[in-house]
């Protein structure tokens, strides 16, 4: 299991053997992916010490422990973020140290003037790049490696942000790193239940003789019989403390064990089975009063033991077994700091290819181009629009008027400005969320979508299940049954359009989006059992669209 491979990985490396490691390593173990993480923790939280003070010793800055003493400073209530942008604690480190931290606060300050306007993965990763974080990375792995890292930190942003940031950790603990160094050598380190389905030339199973994981005492024991067409289910809870367990949960649990020990003995056929010409089963056992002691029966070498102690046996007479020679401390190895050069830059850029766009500056007739100009803006007008028709669904649209959403204007300046729109799109932005919600309440359209007289209706509906083969998570902007019994799935579009053709406009909308509806209409369909209808709605142009599935 995993907790034999420490050990035997070190050995093949100090053998110099190269090997491949499958599902093995966790990600958080690998140190670009830990720099990575305090990066991260650091920007997400000014108050986090720990954090940046890890992000200070990493190898993109690389501050030694005075330096990162007098940054650290006594506990004044200031924070690390504070300290480093203080001249005065920048005056108290040694010259290599200033160096390296006036490069750190150039790449941050650029960070922190631009913070909520970009994506969560798009600003983590500019500053990793900036800070040269690809040259701390030893082999093409580990920049899989991070790759991987960023792609999980995409699905916790929340605005830019990490809100989620226990999950978040827990995440990166649950994934493991990809295979390493060697990945097309012959020698591979796996798990028993990995290698199922599998087969290789040669076989070596060590540690037969170390014990499973136990499993902490259960609250409730539990056992399933069939019954002819039936389960019957027979449960014992926990003992209670200091008293003697039932004659239930002794036999439910004497049923457990029994599992357990058919359990192991199927793991070491898969292990057994998947060796072509060689197979070698390694494990030791205790010498007591001269003779082998018999392993713990909830060991691989325990099932084995009848068949193999003889050997065991013939080998301890064979042999003068050396005395055991005295204990040794390992030596302790200095510790070295990883770290770039003080005077380190990142290599220059290559020279800009030479563009020269060969469309007209405006199409004929004068009309000017539609464009998507607004970027990470009209974005954040889609999100706080969603917010406020979520909020108009689950109390009734009977219950909103003009007069309410003119004063909501405030207050989603407020949520815009949170969201990290900027001074100079606040106006326009929230007078686009004013106007969504508006034509909403004055579309017969829209007024249609939000009946109350609708059955089922979700919003903000979650919904997973198997789409072309693969799990997918989606959210599903509104879910209901009409009048009629159809089931509908619906999704809102902020879209905005000044040129004209705009039905050709909401035509091209509709194919764009129809793979994602035809996704949420297979899922409804998959759940309910009935044909879904699908449909787009454009609440900034009162625009609507059917997608035929």
């Amino acid at each position: 299991n995993r907790s034999h491979v420490p050990a035997i990985a070190a050995a093949c490396q100090d053998a110099g053997m190269k090997f491949r490691a499958v599902d093995i390593d966790p990600l958080g173990d690998r140190p670009a992916i830990q720099d990575l993480l305090a990066l991260t923790l650091a920007l997400n939280h000014g108050a986090d010490r720990i954090a940046w003070l890890a992000m200070l010793r990493a190898p993109w800055c690389g501050l030694e422990l005075r330096d990162l003493l007098s940054v650290a400073g006594d506990d004044d209530g200031g924070t690390i973020r504070e300290r480093i942008f203080n001249d005065q604690v920048l005056a108290l480190l040694t010259p290599g140290g200033r160096q390296r931290l006036h490069k750190l606060r150039s790449v941050l300050q650029h960070h922190f003037d631009a913070e909520g306007r970009r994506s969560l993965r798009r600003s983590l990763e500019s500053v990793w790049m900036s800070l040269g974080g690809p040259a701390t990375i030893g082999n093409e792995a580990d920049l899989e490696n991070a790759g991987t890292f960023f792609d999980l930190l995409e699905q916790f942003d929340r605005g830019g942000f990490l809100r989620e940031r226990e999950e978040f950790i827990l995440a990166v603990e649950q994934l493991f790193a990809a295979p390493g160094v060697g990945a097309d050598v012959p020698l591979q380190i796996m798990t028993i239940h990995r290698a199922k389905g599998l087969e290789f030339d040669t076989v070596i199973v060590p540690g037969l003789d170390r014990g499973t994981r136990r499993d902490d005492a259960r609250l409730l024991l539990w056992t399933e019989h069939p019954h002819g067409p039936h389960q019957d289910l027979l449960l014992a809870p926990i003992k209670e403390a200091g008293g003697q367990s039932s004659r239930i949960h002794d036999f439910v649990a004497r049923l457990e064990k029994e599992k357990q020990h058919y359990e192991l003995g199927r793991l070491l056929y898969v292990a057994c089975t998947r060796a072509k010409r060689q197979l070698h089963l390694l494990g030791a056992v205790e010498i007591k009063d001269g003779a082998p002691r018999p392993p713990a029966a909830d060991t691989l070498l325990g099932e084995i033991w009848p068949v193999v102690a003889a050997q065991y046996s013939h080998a301890l007479e064979g042999e003068q077994l050396p005395a055991a020679p005295a204990a040794k401390l390992p030596p302790v190895r200095p510790q070295s700091l990883r770290r770039f050069a003080a005077d380190w830059k990142l290599p220059e850029a290559p020279p800009s290819l030479p563009w020269r766009s060969s469309a007209p500056a405006e199409p004929p007739g004068g009309v000017p181009l539609e464009y998507e100009w607004a970027g990470e803006a009209i974005r954040q007008v889609g999100t706080v629009v969603h917010r406020y028709l979520q909020l108009l669904a689950d109390e009734g649209i009977g219950s909103w008027d003009d007069a309410r959403v003119e004063d909501l204007r405030p207050h989603a300046q407020h949520a815009l400005r949170r969201l990290g729109v900027t001074d100079d799109d606040l106006a326009w932005s929230s007078a686009t969320v004013v106007e969504a919600l508006r034509n909403t309440l004055n579309d017969e359209r829209g007024r249609w979508l939000f009946d109350p007289g609708h059955s089922g209706a979700q919003n903000e509906y979650r919904l997973s299940g198997v789409h072309q083969g693969r799990v997918v998570n989606v959210i599903i902007d509104r879910t209901f049954v009409d009048a009629a019994g159809v089931r509908w799935a619906v999704d809102y579009k902020t879209s905005r359009h000044a040129g004209p053709d705009l039905d050709a406009f909401l035509d091209r909308e509709r194919e764009r989006h129809r793979a994602q509806l035809e996704k949420y209409g297979a899922l409804l369909e998959n759940l309910h059992g009935r044909a879904v209808r699908l449909g787009l709605y454009f609440p900034v142009l009162r625009g609507w669209r059917e997608i035929e599935m």
